[in-house]
């Protein structure tokens, strides 16, 4: 893969990872709610760590030692995860990644475009769910 498809990739991840924390938070909802957010908090967080690795060094082999080094620092999740901290945490990855994509492109002369709302849930495909918006309420509220 090359630098511009990681960063895609990894943009693409920070958006998904993202609106799920907005829709059901770090933990708590999506786990007793919804299975599928339930799964993507369990999958988007390695797989953006993986993406994170090849865009600081494309030509690596990422080691597990170092997706687990990097996917415990970098947004936090479970069960006492403050959602605020793991909003700030995404919005800071996607900055830096916005900003290495900058870099690259100054230091290499790259021509190449990456769309940075790729992954986000469109609007209309945001339908509330007022047993999980109750559960997210309960869990917000404690």
């Amino acid at each position: 893969m090359t630098f511009e498809q990681n960063a895609a990739s990894a943009i693409r991840y920070a958006n998904q990872l993202s609106d799920v924390i907005e829709k059901d938070g770090t933990w708590e909802s999506a786990r007793l709610g919804n299975p599928e957010s339930a799964a993507k908090l369990g999958q988007l967080p390695y797989q953006l760590a993986i993406s994170y690795a090849k865009v600081v060094d494309p030509a690596s082999v990422v080691r597990e030692s170092e997706v687990e080094m990097v996917q415990k620092y970098m947004v936090p999740t479970g069960f006492f995860a403050s959602e605020d901290k793991a909003k700030a945490a995404v919005k800071n990855f996607q900055e830096d990644i916005k900003e290495k994509v900058n870099v690259y492109k100054q230091s290499t002369g790259a021509d190449f475009s990456i769309d940075f709302d790729a992954g986000k849930t469109k609007e209309e495909d945001k339908k509330p769910d007022k047993q999980i918006d109750q559960i997210n309420s309960y869990y917000r509220s404690r």
